[in-house]
């Protein structure tokens, strides 16, 4: 299980135009499996069971709509992922091959951008 927040803000200063801000909170998930490599200078180690968590990035997002006519919307958003909070992932396990191992990423934050549209082709409300 895994806890966790989003929070969003959502302005419209007219009819036309929409702003918004989402901010998603980080959190861990903890996994459990089994765990195996083949190949290595000692031989096959494993299976064996394993555990680890792991804590996903917290995300800022912001947009921009504009609608020119009621069915017609066009959307700038940009996004921001803290990914370089994610460099390491500890192993624990009863077998002393895996126990203590450490799974390293090189993972750098992220910007994202995103241009977009939508046209409703019926009124339904």
């Amino acid at each position: 299980m895994a806890v966790g927040a989003t929070v969003g803000l959502m302005w419209r200063p007219h009819v036309q135009h929409t702003i918004g801000i989402v901010y998603r909170s980080p959190f861990a998930i903890n996994f459990e499996g089994t765990a195996r490599v083949n190949g290595t200078p000692l031989g096959n180690v494993g299976p064996s069971d394993l555990e680890a968590e792991i804590t996903f990035p917290q995300m800022v997002t912001v947009g921009y709509a504009y609608r020119p006519v009621p069915r017609l919307k066009l959307e700038v958003d940009v996004q921001w992922i803290n990914w370089d909070t994610l460099n390491a992932v500890r192993l624990h396990s009863p077998n002393p091959a895996f126990d203590g191992g450490v799974l390293e990423f090189d993972f750098k934050d992220s910007v994202l951008a995103g241009v977009g549209g939508e046209y409703r082709l019926l009124r339904l409300v």
